[in-house]
């Protein structure tokens, strides 16, 4: 999907009011307007704990009546006191990821055009 951030409810109601009146999806819609575009490498470390990410964020689904959004629940350094601290958390690596994928997905979404990619889950914080 293109990066746009409409949440789900908005997205299927669009979706459908698309398909509808101009024969789209969504992604065929904003495809010309939206120029960013995901890419990332594969993650091939150590299996992650359901709802967790790499840095020990854990996040739980909280419900807004036609959808939900993740919030985080567990801030892995909250109890941090001193750098002592920082130095026993499990940090993630390099070595987690493969890279080699990379330059056939970024040729892949610059196939069609010029597109500014970014990189995601960047934020312990």
């Amino acid at each position: 999907m293109v990066c746009a951030g409409i949440n789900q409810p908005a997205y299927r109601e669009f979706e459908q009011y698309l398909g509808r009146s101009r024969g789209l999806t969504v992604d065929e819609y904003l495809d010309p307007l939206i120029d960013i575009v995901g890419v990332a490498p594969d993650y091939i470390g150590p299996r992650l704990p359901r709802n967790e990410d790499i840095w020990g964020v854990r996040v739980e689904p909280v419900s807004y009546g036609a959808g939900s959004y993740d919030e985080i629940a567990v801030y892995p350094l909250a109890g941090a006191e001193d750098p002592g601290d920082l130095d026993s958390h499990a940090w993630p690596t390099t070595a987690m990821f493969d890279y080699s994928v990379l330059p056939e997905r970024i040729a892949g979404v610059q196939a069609d055009g010029y597109r500014c990619i970014i990189v995601a889950n960047g934020n312990i914080f």
